[in-house]
């Protein structure tokens, strides 16, 4: 069962336990990379809101609560991000009489990087009305209250231990309250991370944002009879929506909070099939910027590495995805000369197979040693220079549409010919090992031969999941990151595979295993990896063992693809819905400028447009 929770919204996230307590190195809050606040707490006269005299916990769309109770209160601490930190905290006198209190407020920054240790600073403090700002030279925190109240004692620097490690943080004055209570009272307080000293209202806590929340999930409302699955559709939905910063999609929380580009190109998918396709574009602009000679791999502030070879083909697969489901031919013409120029780099880098050479980290599996012509870059693209025969039917250039079609067309032949060795596909032309890629061939239509997929559950299937390496390797190793560990997001792809070969019963029995991990580490969180013999968090990586990072944008991107496309077997474009489905069910769905409502039930469909626009319907079906 979850033993934390993460609140994320445009690259801000607050990290903490559900017993109220700070206990790790990345508990606090933060933005993207750079932590902040290190911790809080709270007294009450004597007594310290801690898991001694915790009550109960609730988790909510974009906010929890931890209820507390002390000799003569109840105290009600909710926890909300909106652009800054928002503590609620209401107190109810449990007594017949008046009671006098002081509320004690104590808390630590800490401005540091996500990779650095202890950090030796000069902080300064600016104190005024219920108010407080620390800086250093780089950036500032302000806390605000709602309450008028006064600052006390001294600011001081100390050392924290979270998880046994060290880290020295620094306290500003505490912040007390006087007052009595007769009945139910309320506080509010305020940390910021930005220099917005405006930004606090009364009525902070009740703004618009829960209200985007609901909407997002209104618009992307999915019902069936399977309670799981509209559960684990909209915990998806809010993991993918808490991953977009403004820009593009961060891969994750807590460590991955920057963009890496093959995940953010899966989440470009995954979003393109929601009301999120505003986020698929913005992201889509953005990496596309950076691709001249290279696609980047990730970029983490300035700093940009261009090691990939499986980007540039996800991004013109993500793109094609992104088209098909806003009809945004704009976008297209925008990016004419980037795709043109994807096409002459696929060329000039292609051997007389049409491979791509990778070089030992390039890949996804950037831990292990993989050069050589590997099966999931070659899957990649065969399926992007599909993509981008349609895009230069489009841009009318008949030359580079052709050209593309037989570069896709030569590149499937030649998968087929050179990876599928004793009837699986082998992961590298060197090695033949047996890896998770081996479901990229099936995921991507180069073959659905129900007989080879056997074989890759074989070498791959365990009780909760597919390993990352064949079980039979003899350097196979169930817990470790990419030599066998089993990976959330490629699991969710597994799941589509089984409704595609019409193995309904697998396909949910994937999507069910991957629900019950939805609270591995952090409540309603979809994960990285985990070990699928007995669903263990803790992977052994090239810097240890460790627990898997908590919220992972592909995982959920994932999910919506492996249901939408896979169970429902929906498919649409700017102007018809295509049908597959394997259950009954009602969707609300994003198509261009519209949101239609799309019912499946007892073999008849029906729809409604929000625009009463008019669609193609193409009923298949298993």
């Amino acid at each position: 069962m979850a033993n934390s929770y993460i609140l994320a919204d445009k690259g801000v996230f607050f990290h903490r336990f559900i017993n109220g307590e700070f206990l790790t190195k990345w508990c606090g809050l933060w933005n993207k990379n750079k932590k902040y606040l290190e911790y809080f707490a709270i007294r009450i006269n004597d007594d310290w809101l801690s898991r001694e005299n915790q009550v109960g916990f609730v988790k909510g769309i974009n906010y929890v609560v931890h209820f507390y109770e002390t000799n003569d209160f109840l105290i009600k601490e909710r926890i909300k991000l909106k652009d800054s930190l928002i503590i609620s905290l209401r107190i109810l006198n449990k007594t017949l009489n008046t009671k006098n209190f002081r509320l004690f407020l104590e808390f630590a920054v800490n401005f540091r990087n996500f990779d650095e240790g202890i950090v030796e600073k000069d902080y300064r403090t600016e104190y005024y009305e219920n108010s407080v700002k620390i800086s250093d030279n780089e950036r500032s925190l302000i806390f605000k209250s709602s309450k008028n109240g006064i600052f006390i004692g001294n600011e001081f620097y100390k050392v924290h231990y979270p998880s046994n490690q060290a880290f020295k943080c620094f306290l500003p004055k505490s912040f007390v309250i006087y007052d009595f209570i007769d009945n139910v009272y309320r506080v509010d307080f305020f940390f910021l991370i930005d220099k917005k000293y405006n930004n606090f209202s009364e009525k902070s806590g009740k703004s618009s944002k829960s209200k985007s929340y609901n909407n997002l999930l209104l618009k992307n409302k999915l019902e069936t009879n399977i309670e799981f699955i509209n559960d684990l559709y909209k915990i998806a939905i809010l993991n993918l929506k808490s991953c977009y910063d403004g820009n593009s999609f961060i891969a994750g929380y807590p460590w991955f909070a920057y963009y890496w580009s093959r995940d953010t190109a899966f989440s470009i998918i995954g979003a393109s099939l929601t009301s999120m396709q505003n986020y698929a574009k913005n992201s889509l602009i953005f990496f596309f910027k950076y691709f001249e000679d290279k696609f980047p791999n990730f970029i983490l502030e300035n700093k940009v590495a261009y090691n990939t070879k499986d980007s540039l083909p996800l991004f013109i697969i993500a793109l094609y995805e992104y088209f098909k489901n806003s009809g945004d031919i704009e976008i297209i013409k925008l990016l004419k000369n980037k795709l043109i120029k994807s096409l002459d780099w696929y060329r000039k880098n292609s051997s007389d197979h049409g491979f791509i050479y990778s070089e030992s980290n390039e890949t996804w599996m950037d831990t292990i040693n993989r050069e050589g012509y590997n099966l999931e870059i070659q899957v990649f693209w065969y399926y992007a220079l599909k993509c981008l025969s349609k895009f230069f039917e489009i841009l009318n250039l008949k030359e580079l549409e052709n050209l593309s079609k037989i570069y896709s067309q030569k590149l499937k032949e030649n998968i087929l010919k050179y990876f599928l060795k004793n009837n699986v596909f082998v992961d590298n032309l060197k090695t033949n090992k047996i890896t998770i890629n081996s479901i990229f061939p099936f995921v991507f239509g180069i073959t659905r031969d129900k007989e080879i997929f056997e074989n890759v559950e074989n070498h791959l299937k365990e009780e909760y999941g597919f390993l990352s390496l064949s079980k039979y390797d003899n350097e196979f190793n169930e817990s470790e990151y990419h030599k066998g560990a089993s990976w959330y997001h490629l699991n969710a792809l597994v799941s589509y595979v089984y409704f595609e070969l019409g193995e309904f019963e697998k396909g949910l029995e994937m999507l069910k295993n991957l629900y019950e991990l939805k609270d591995a580490y952090c409540k309603d969180c979809l994960i990285e990896v985990y070990n699928a013999k007995n669903k263990s968090i803790m992977i052994k990586k090239p810097i240890g063992i460790e627990e898997t990072s908590y919220l992972q944008a592909w995982s959920a991107a994932n999910i919506i693809y492996a249901i939408q496309k896979g169970i429902l077997g929906l498919d649409v474009n700017i102007s018809s819905i295509s049908l597959k489905p394997y259950i009954n069910f009602s969707i609300n769905r994003k198509i261009g400028n519209d949101i239609v409502r799309i019912t499946y039930f007892n073999n008849k469909i029906s729809y409604s447009s929000l625009k009463n626009k008019k669609y193609r319907i193409l009923l298949k079906y298993i």
